[in-house]
């Protein structure tokens, strides 16, 4: 499916700088790591029952033929392949991934590896697949938010899953900075359809 560009006063300033008249409605992912419990699955409507994080990035992008792709680690709470996620982001491309607070989501893997979900060691794994797939894919996009303070951090946990995530993660992706007092509007995911202010947060990409 496509829409006009001029049916969105940013993508229409875009436009003025590209030589083009449509462009494809991309697959998104949000993953909000405040939404999503590591003691719980989520089921849906239509029965799919996603465990992890990976299972949710899958089911968002493509609805049960996307989580299909990536079934069975979601089932053995086994972090895929990158090789695995790029087959996901191709075939739902072009696709844009939105990551926020996913440091309060790996801080309670940390020092809990009874949780139903994954185990911290695994979100790590993830995260280094995920950043790879997503650099083998070119019309994939991943945006990545970071803690701006300690508080948000989360204590001793949170320190290791921001000190991991961030190794993983800098590896590939553009500069790894906290992120700045958000503009009104909250949620990263909301501010991207609207024009961006001065104090928008920096957030990752992985290409």
């Amino acid at each position: 499916m496509k829409f006009l560009l001029d049916s969105n006063p940013i993508i229409y300033y875009l436009n003025q700088q590209l030589p083009i008249s449509t462009i494809p409605r991309a697959s998104r992912a949000e993953l909000v790591g405040t939404a999503f419990s590591p003691s719980k699955a989520t089921t849906y409507p239509d029965g799919t029952v996603v465990i992890t994080l990976w299972g949710e990035l899958a089911y968002q992008l493509g609805g049960p033929q996307g989580y299909v792709l990536i079934a069975s680690s979601d089932q053995q709470r086994v972090a895929p392949g990158a090789q695995d996620l790029a087959a996901l982001f191709t075939a739902h491309a072009p696709c844009l991934i939105l990551v926020d607070e996913w440091v309060a989501y790996a801080r309670n893997l940390v020092s809990n590896a009874t949780k139903p979900a994954e185990t911290f060691d695994s979100q790590v794994s993830f995260a280094q697949a995920l950043t790879e797939a997503v650099k083998q894919v070119p019309n994939a996009l991943l945006l990545i938010s970071v803690p701006q303070s300690v508080n948000e951090i989360g204590g001793n946990d949170g320190e290791k899953a921001v000190d991991s995530l961030k190794n993983v993660v800098t590896r590939i992706a553009y500069q790894w900075r906290p992120a700045t007092p958000p503009c009104p509007g909250g949620h990263q995911a909301r501010r991207l359809r609207r024009p961006p202010c001065r104090t928008a947060r920096h957030q990752r990409r992985a290409r």
